[in-house]
């Protein structure tokens, strides 16, 4: 399968700071921060997962398909208070702007795509898996889900969800359970 995210056409030329996909398993009980709200963080209780992107916090990587957009790596403040957020910056074209990044998806799983988002210029985001079989539209201005969806198909038990980690900063999430390993 693959997910992508970006903006939705339009004319503007603008850019999405600080995208960071964040989706780590630790096998060593070593328990993991929940920064929502800024201030101090607090302990983050999640059933076990795996991450399917190796490269979840370096869009600037080969594996990452970059669509009518370019990466600038490390350039602003993330949640975890360190400057290793990335800046989608959008070319000219009138177009959908995304990142893709294809992974193996099989039948019968749940699959969770995380994306740390602060938006610069673009009221909304959109985030997809398996070719748009599994989407979401988030609206980044007031801060709730606008869309989600599935083909009905290839995925079942939609959801997704946006949380307010503070300073502009939102983590929009989208689940759903595959039907088919049909992938994209």
């Amino acid at each position: 399968g693959t997910f992508s995210f970006g903006a939705v056409a339009g004319s503007f030329v603008g850019s999405i700071d600080n995208v960071s996909v964040k989706e780590v398993t630790d096998a060593t009980n070593i328990p993991r921060l929940d920064y929502t709200g800024g201030g101090c963080p607090s302990l983050l209780l999640e059933p076990q997962s795996t991450n399917l992107v190796t490269y979840s916090e370096d869009f600037s990587d080969a594996s990452w398909t970059k669509t009518n957009a370019t990466i600038v790596s490390n350039i602003l403040t993330s949640p975890s208070g360190l400057v290793d957020a990335s800046k989608i910056v959008e070319d000219a074209t009138n177009t959908e702007h995304r990142l893709l990044y294809g992974f193996t998806q099989n039948a019968g799983a749940d699959y969770s795509v995380s994306v740390f988002v602060k938006p610069n210029g673009r009221d909304y985001f959109g985030m997809n898996i398996g070719a748009s079989r599994l989407y979401a539209n988030f609206d980044l201005i007031n801060g709730i889900v606008t869309q989600v969806d599935s083909n009905g198909t290839d995925f079942n038990n939609e959801s997704a969800t946006i949380v307010s980690y503070g300073n502009g900063w939102y983590r929009c999430t989208l689940s759903g359970f595959a039907i088919t390993s049909s992938g994209g």
